[in-house]
């Protein structure tokens, strides 16, 4: 992701334990990182288990066409790089 937006972001390990303090002093500010409800929920996999059967992990029996990841992520992130959407990207254009 931070590759395709052209971006370098420091990725720190944090227990819980230390993201709980953290998001509890900072969560109610604007635009915060991290807050409570954001770490409460990442406390949990959002993931299909082992359990589910193969017909309902299957996108084609919900009538989804899956995509590779690689293939469509330029394409939503596109707005998110240094100098925006509209900006020429060689990479893209094939040029």
């Amino acid at each position: 992701l931070l590759q395709t937006i052209r971006r370098k972001r420091l990725l720190v390990p944090l227990p819980f334990a230390l993201a709980d303090v953290l998001a509890q002093c900072i969560g109610w500010l604007p635009n915060a990182p991290l807050t409570p409800d954001q770490l409460r929920m990442l406390r949990r996999d959002s993931i299909v288990s082992a359990e589910a059967t193969e017909q309902a992990r299957d996108c084609r029996a919900l009538g989804i066409a899956p995509y590779p990841l690689k293939a469509v992520l330029p394409s939503y992130l596109a707005r998110f790089r240094p100098a925006g959407e509209f900006s020429h990207d060689r990479a893209m254009h094939g040029d």
